[in-house]
């Protein structure tokens, strides 16, 4: 009887790219828990309060649970752009408005914590 062997499709990629190109298969960076997703999952929540809108309406309105969008708020759960979408249409948001409010409040995190060589960050 042949050996059968399971792999789980999404580390199926990594182990044959490294069979193939002769490199160790390494786990890319969590970007889980970044900083700069920390940053979304706060515009994301503080977008709601600012508009006076309960977790439990705006999950009504999605056609979910309640716990969906305090998962999502608290990162417990990855939101992907197709969720984010719909998540800004049930508030009444633009979404390139919130993009660009996201983009800017990266670029002053990036800026506040990548200085140049020598800076300091005393005043």
């Amino acid at each position: 009887m042949p050996l059968q062997i399971v792999v789980k499709p999404i580390f199926a990629y990594s182990i044959l790219a490294s069979i193939l190109l002769g490199f160790k298969a390494s786990r890319m960076p969590n970007a889980f828990h970044s900083e700069q997703y920390k940053i979304f999952i706060e515009l994301l929540r503080k977008t709601r309060v600012d508009l006076g809108v309960s977790q439990a309406v705006l999950a009504q309105k999605l056609g979910f649970p309640q716990a969906f969008v305090s998962k999502c708020e608290t990162g417990i759960r990855r939101v992907d752009v197709i969720e984010l979408y719909a998540w800004l249409r049930a508030l009444n948001v633009e979404f390139p408005e919130f993009v660009a409010t996201l983009t800017e409040q990266w670029e002053a995190h990036l800026t506040r914590t990548h200085l140049p060589r020598g800076a300091s960050r005393r005043r």
